[in-house]
């Protein structure tokens, strides 16, 4: 988190990446580009102002500049929130956004039930790594003694967030970012909260809808950061709804380390012959499906941000309100944060 770099999108896909959700809350993206001017948002910017909108309406005891740092949609030409990171430098790993984890039981679909459950669980794994490393980050902003490192926890001039080692509340919220990206595009990426197509029949551009109104059982990141991998999949494979399905993104590099081959796959976006299913494409238009994936994201990140609390707290006892309290103010002190 030093050095400063261009965000490293592929022009061509920027625009599907950043599609709208369509749903907007004016007053959250207000109140978390609180420092952010106002010409510097460019015109398609509708999918971070909704990463923007799910984040800020999550974390209503965050103070301005802070909320800015985790959830700002741009901050200056090279500085961002820590929620937009994953499409800035991991723009093209499935992992990171939830993406190719696509399955429809026709008997010949392309890909089976537990490949499309392995890329899903690849995605839960990086949000579970983000978690840990926010932990461990966190054991900076206070020292031994109890008290608020004030270097660490300035807020003079914005975050970098570049996966390298930073100031301390810059490299929480970097990790959280990570994770809790991950968690926002499943609901933008997944049929979890939505509703198929009434006008159609269920098909490769109209796969069928969970309709689930409550946060996903397999995001639960605190209880399956102390289990081990072989644990904590085990149990998440369990809860997955073998209708679960999210898009296939073409040329995205899938966890295996191979790009994306989409032929005959459920679609991520809107194609020729064949509607996507993410939200920010023509799935997100019918009935509710767009506004209820923002709803039920919000209240996973709100979770989300409990457990970490509840966390640090456990972990870090007698620090851990201090750094709460460090994370959310914006020049927090022994005597603010007492």
């Amino acid at each position: 988190m030093n050095a400063s770099s261009a965000p490293r999108s592929a022009p061509a896909r920027l625009g599907p990446r950043h599609g709208s959700w369509r749903i907007r809350t004016a007053l959250a993206v207000s109140a978390a580009l609180a420092y952010v001017p106002v010409a510097a948002v460019p015109a398609h910017a509708f999918g971070p102002d909704t990463h923007t909108d799910i984040t800020t309406r999550a974390l209503p005891g965050f103070q301005k500049l802070s909320l800015a740092a985790m959830a700002a949609h741009k901050i200056d030409n090279t500085h961002w929130g820590a929620i937009q990171t994953n499409d800035h430098i991991h723009a093209e790993q499935t992992r990171y956004h939830c993406d190719d984890a696509d399955y429809l039981a026709t008997g010949s679909y392309p890909r089976t039930r537990q490949q499309a459950t392995d890329e899903l669980l690849a995605c839960v794994q990086t949000a579970i790594v983000g978690f840990d490393k926010a932990v461990a980050a966190a054991d900076r902003l206070v020292d031994a003694g109890g008290h608020i490192k004030a270097a660490e926890v300035a807020l003079g001039h914005p975050c970098t967030y570049d996966d390298r080692r930073g100031r301390a509340k810059c490299e929480v919220f970097e990790h959280l970012g990570h994770a809790w990206h991950v968690v926002e595009d499943f609901y933008a990426h997944s049929n979890w909260s939505d509703q198929a197509d009434p006008k159609h029949g269920i098909g490769l551009g109209n796969p069928p809808g969970l309709q689930q109104r409550k946060p996903a059982p397999f995001f639960t990141l605190r209880t399956y950061s102390h289990q081990s991998t072989a644990a904590w999949k085990k149990d998440a494979a369990k809860t997955v709804d073998p209708r679960l399905t999210t898009g296939c993104v073409p040329g995205e590099y899938e966890h295996d380390g191979k790009k994306a081959d989409c032929k005959g796959r459920i679609n991520h976006y809107d194609s020729a012959g064949q509607k996507g299913l993410s939200k920010e494409s023509s799935r997100g238009n019918i009935g509710d499906n767009a506004n209820q994936a923002v709803k039920v994201a919000v209240a996973d990140i709100e979770r989300q941000w409990q457990d970490f609390r509840d966390e640090l707290l456990a972990k870090y006892p007698g620090r851990g309100k201090k750094m709460i309290c460090a994370l959310t103010h914006d020049t927090p002190t022994d005597s603010t944060c007492g």
